[in-house]
């Protein structure tokens, strides 16, 4: 859930999975959690909910959208997937999001994998 939507449903108590893709590289881009303060869940599911933002801004704007550049430069696994499973078929036509998942969840294991290798080696 966005930070906009948290705020806008006036939910009582939220744990972040990472950052606000929406917000990256903007004015806005400390609000929400930062990576050490999102929830402890497997390191997929913050690609999951990231790519699926970004997959509706890639399918509907392109991939050069100002969200998917500003995303490009500090989440580059997650845009990289989100086009790739574009190219491969717009995940929104799956049945479901279990469906969707369930075919695509190994390259969602490769990302996480390569993205967890960037932040041990940045620091982060």
């Amino acid at each position: 859930m966005c930070l906009a939507a948290y705020r806008f449903t006036e939910v009582g108590r939220v744990q972040f999975l990472g950052v606000d893709p929406a917000f990256v590289g903007t004015a806005k881009s400390q609000e929400g959690a930062a990576l050490d303060q999102a929830a402890d869940v497997t390191r997929e599911w913050p690609l999951v909910a990231n790519v699926l933002f970004l997959h509706n801004i890639v399918a509907r704007r392109g991939r050069d959208a100002e969200p998917v550049q500003r995303n490009r430069d500090v989440e580059p696994e997650t845009v990289a997937l989100a086009v790739e499973l574009l190219d491969e078929g717009d995940l929104r036509k799956a049945p479901s999001l279990v469906d969707a998942l369930a075919v695509s969840w190994d390259q969602f294991v490769d990302a996480a994998a390569r993205r967890s290798a960037r932040l041990a080696r940045n620091g982060d």
